[in-house]
C-alpha cells in the first residue's frame, strides 16, 4: 500500500483528483471514501487529524484503494469493488519510495554529508549515541535514517534493533534488525521491543514519550521527526512532552541531525547534547522581548531590568499557572524548572528564575 502526506492543502488536491476520476459519486461520499482509505472511521475523524497536523506539519498515512472501494460500495455503489482508481496524480500527496543509501560512505559520495560530518556521525555510532534526524517533508530524513541504522547494525552485530515504520519500503537491513509496520503496532504506536535498540522512522506525537523513554534506557536508538527547522523540532518536543520535556530530551537524545530544506537531501547541521540543551533553554525569549516583537542585542539584554512579581512567566512554563495561582506560586514553579533543566552556567543567570529568587533570598 502506498503512503501519503496529508495536510488540509494536500487533502484538497487529493479530493480534486478523486472527484475527477469519480464524477458519478456524490461529493460527500468521495470525502467519506477518502477518509476510510487512510484508515479513519469517517470524514469527521480525518478532519480532526488534519487540524492537528496544522501545528506539527503534514501527517503520514497508509492509503488503501481496497478500503476506499469497500466504503464506496457501502455507500450505495455496488460496482465500486471493480472500479479502477488511481489517485497518484496528486503528486504532492503520494510518497515515492526513498533511494536507500547503505552507509555513511554512500551518503558522502552523494553529497549528502561532508567528510567532517561523516566522521562526527561515525563517532556517534561507535559510542552508541541516540540520534534524532529532523527536517521538512522530502528533505531526506529517511535516507539518512536508513544509512545510519544500517551502520549501527553492522558495527554492533550483538545488539538487536526494532525498526518501526509507517509502511513497508524497499530498504533492506542486517539480520539483527526486526521490522514493524504501523498495522502491526499496538494503539500506543510502539510495539513491545524489550531490550532492543529502537529505530522509529516518522515519529508522531502519540509515540514521542514512549520512544524517548525507550531511548533513555537502551542507548543507541535513532528516529526521524518532521520539523522544518531545529527550533520547530524542539518546540514540538517541549509542547508534546510537557513540563518535563527538556528532562526527557536530555535523557533520550544525544545528537540531533537536521536536514536542509532546499529540495536536495543534505545535512545542514549536527547538534550534540550540550549545545542541544542550551538551544532548548534559549527558545523562549523574556516577556518584555516578546512584547517588543524582536530580538535585542546582548548589551540591551544586560541593561534590561529584571521582571517584577507581576510579570508573565516564560512561555515554557505557561501563563495559566500565573493567572490561577499568582506570583508567589510562580517562584516555586520556576525553581522546579531550574532544577529540572540545570541550564545555569557560571557567570550567567538561570532564565527560569525571577528577580527575588535569583539572588538566593526569598
Amino acid at each position: 500500500m502506498p503512503s501519503v502526506f496529508l495536510s488540509k492543502d494536500t487533502f484538497n488536491q487529493l479530493k480534486r483528483v478523486a472527484r475527477q476520476q469519480l464524477p458519478s459519486v456524490r461529493h460527500t461520499h468521495v470525502l467519506e471514501a477518502l477518509a476510510r482509505a487512510v484508515g479513519q472511521s469517517n470524514f469527521a475523524a480525518l478532519t480532526s487529524k488534519l487540524a492537528a497536523s496544522e501545528r506539527s506539519g503534514p501527517s503520514l498515512f497508509v492509503f488503501s484503494y481496497e478500503d476506499m472501494r469497500r466504503r464506496l460500495s457501502e455507500l450505495g455503489y455496488p460496482d465500486a469493488m471493480q472500479w479502477s482508481i488511481d489517485l497518484s496524480g496528486a503528486t504532492e500527496v503520494f510518497r515515492t519510495g526513498p533511494v536507500i543509501a547503505r552507509s555513511l560512505a554512500a551518503l558522502q559520495a552523494n553529497g549528502i554529508l561532508t567528510a567532517k560530518q561523516r566522521d562526527r556521525l561515525a563517532k556517534c555510532i561507535s559510542e552508541q549515541r541516540t540520534i534524532l534526524v529532523t527536517g521538512a517533508v522530502r528533505a531526506g530524513k529517511s535516507l539518512v535514517f536508513h544509512a545510519l541504522l544500517n551502520e549501527m547494525a553492522i558495527r554492533w552485530p550483538q545488539d538487536e534493533f526494532a525498526l518501526c515504520q509507517i509502511a513497508h519500503d524497499e530498504s533492506g537491513h542486517q539480520p539483527n534488525v526486526t521490522r514493524y509496520v504501523r498495522d502491526e503496532w499496538w494503539p500506543g504506536g510502539i510495539p513491545a521491543v524489550g531490550q532492543r535498540r529502537l529505530a522509529v522512522d516518522d515519529l508522531q506525537e502519540n509515540n514521542l514519550l514512549k520512544t524517548l523513554l525507550s531511548w533513555s534506557h537502551f542507548r543507541g536508538g535513532i528516529g526521524t521527526l518532521h520539523a522544518p527547522t531545529v527550533d520547530s523540532a524542539l518546540t514540538l518536543l517541549l509542547r508534546v512532552l510537557g513540563v518535563r520535556g527538556l528532562k526527557y530530551v536530555r535523557a533520550g537524545v544525544d545528537v540531533l541531525v537536521h536536514m536542509e530544506n532546499s529540495g536536495v537531501p543534505r545535512v545542514a547541521e549536527i547538534i550534540e547534547q550540550d549545545d542541544l540543551v542550551r538551544h532548548i533553554a534559549s527558545l523562549t525569549p523574556p516577556p518584555d522581548q516578546e512584547a517588543a516583537g524582536g530580538p535585542q542585542s546582548s548589551s540591551a539584554k544586560g541593561n534590561r531590568p529584571r521582571p517584577d512579581n507581576g510579570s508573565t512567566m516564560l512561555g515554557i512554563a505557561g501563563t495559566t499557572h500565573h493567572v490561577l495561582h499568582g506570583a508567589e506560586r510562580d517562584v516555586h514553579l520556576q525553581a522546579a524548572f531550574a532544577r529540572i533543566c540545570g541550564v545555569g552556567a557560571e557567570g550567567e543567570s538561570v532564565a527560569f528564575v525571577d528577580a527575588k529568587f535569583d539572588g538566593g533570598g526569598r
